[in-house]
């Protein structure tokens, strides 16, 4: 299984690499939305860990794109802000999870019990 992490921040690529590794063959690193709209028509990752809040293009309206075009997406949206309009914003945009930044470790146990295929 491939995964795409998009995050502006480096340190927190690294960081979800590192949660991620274990479970994916293949992960490729965007830093922006508009460059993970670009990269996932090339590239078909099974999933995507999207941040919301990204210069050139955030993750709500990268999500849109991308969910446009390829409607079989899987992405999971986070962001430091846990704010119930951005968790409302995010699945209007079609996100498949919605998960904050302080609750990211929870994501190995998603991996680890199969829930995403």
């Amino acid at each position: 299984m491939d995964l795409m992490i998009v995050d502006d921040n480096p340190a927190m690529r690294q960081m979800i690499r590192e949660f991620c590794a274990p479970y994916f063959n293949h992960i490729e690193e965007c830093s922006n939305g508009k460059e993970a709209v670009e990269f996932f028509a090339a590239y078909l990752p099974q999933l995507v860990i999207m941040d919301i809040k990204m210069p050139v293009m955030g993750g709500i309206d990268a999500t849109k794109a991308i969910l446009k075009n390829h409607p079989q997406a899987r992405i999971i949206v986070t962001t430091q802000c846990n704010e119930v309009w951005l968790k409302d914003e995010a699945a209007k945009a079609g996100a498949y999870l919605f998960l904050p930044k302080d609750r990211l470790f929870e994501i190995v146990n998603i991996f680890s019990k199969r829930e995403i295929k």
